[in-house]
């Protein structure tokens, strides 16, 4: 009788210990549930998206609240790309532009752009951005847009011409002019509004480069 009891005793532990094992499973899965929940929201509400289908893809697409922020200048990171390889030049000038739009002390944008400028991003990335943007911009009068967009394509095309030529300006290639174009049709530029080259401001962003890159190293 006292074996039995014994056994049984063994029996009721193991099963008491499977069931808190269980039990403690079940709390951490609510628990990172509740924290993805509450961490899409929070996007949701810096993005200004009510789109909960688009806040998904970003959010699976790795950005949250804090880096979201570089998902405006991924065309930027898709030029440098455009010839199929980043040059040191390219990566230095892209870096510099974002910093110079006011993301120098974004840290966590900054890293996921240089993430892209690191490893070449997927198509799906592109039509991710177009559809924040479409999304974005439905409360922008076209003012706003012209403004931003001319900015973004200045930055672009610094990034563009960054190799050969005078000053490290060059020409821009056909690959490159596609995504120019995509954000001239994105931002509803006009022709005669747009650079015919590198404004002084993105010459100035392109040659001197080195420094932000070296700057923005230190959080890589």
């Amino acid at each position: 009788m006292v074996a039995l009891n014994s056994f049984q005793t063994r029996i009721d532990k193991s099963l008491d210990a499977k069931f808190l094992a269980g039990e403690v499973s079940l709390w951490k899965d609510l628990s990172q549930t509740m924290s993805q929940l509450r961490n899409r929201q929070k996007l949701a509400e810096i993005c200004g998206i009510h789109d909960d289908a688009l806040v998904e893809r970003i959010y699976k697409a790795g950005l949250d609240a804090d880096s979201v922020e570089a998902l405006l200048f991924f065309p930027l990171a898709e030029i440098a790309w455009a010839s199929g390889r980043v040059s040191n030049t390219e990566c230095d000038t892209a870096i510099a532009a974002i910093c110079d739009a006011d993301l120098a002390e974004n840290f966590p944008a900054i890293r996921q752009f240089r993430a892209w400028l690191a490893r070449k991003p997927s198509k799906e990335m592109s039509q991710l951005w177009r559809d924040y943007m479409i999304e974005k911009l439905h409360s922008i009068d076209q003012s706003q847009r012209t403004a931003i967009g001319l900015r973004l394509m200045n930055y672009a095309l610094a990034i563009a011409q960054a190799n050969g030529g005078m000053f490290g300006i060059g020409r821009v290639c056909r690959a490159e002019r596609v995504v120019l174009d995509r954000i001239k049709r994105m931002f509803g530029l006009a022709d005669h509004c747009l650079p015919k080259s590198v404004s002084l401001a993105a010459l100035e962003i392109a040659t001197t480069a080195g420094c932000f890159s070296r700057r923005s190293s230190e959080i890589a």
